[in-house]
């Protein structure tokens, strides 16, 4: 019996120690919104967030390269063919625009954060 409740109590002590251990930073720091360019536009055109810290995720399935600009100089980063990049931003209340440099006619959308 006293093993057990041994054994019991190893388990529970285990258990806290391996949650408060396992948290994932990108979601203790912020939100994750992943963007696939493809056939020249991007998946996503409407993105709403809460104000803070937002990594955006961008994987371009193209065979060209591509950007991720977020108007008021919040993100400026390019993404070759067939490679994904983080993008980093700290956004406060509003809405912005972003788009592709290389290809703002169809390549644009809007975030809106609140």
């Amino acid at each position: 019996m006293r093993s057990t409740l041994r054994a019991v109590v190893l388990l529970v002590i285990a258990a806290g120690v391996m949650v408060g251990c396992g948290s994932d930073s990108e979601s203790s720091s912020g939100t994750t919104v992943d963007i696939t360019a493809a056939n020249i536009a991007f998946s996503t055109t409407d993105i709403r967030v809460a104000a803070g810290d937002v990594t955006f995720v961008v994987k371009n399935d193209d065979a060209l390269e591509h950007n991720l600009t977020i108007d008021g100089g919040k993100a400026d980063k390019d993404v070759e063919a067939h490679k994904t990049i983080k993008v980093k931003a700290n956004l406060p209340a509003g809405t912005y625009a972003f788009h592709c440099e290389y290809h703002p006619d169809t390549m644009k959308g809007t975030i809106v954060v609140t």
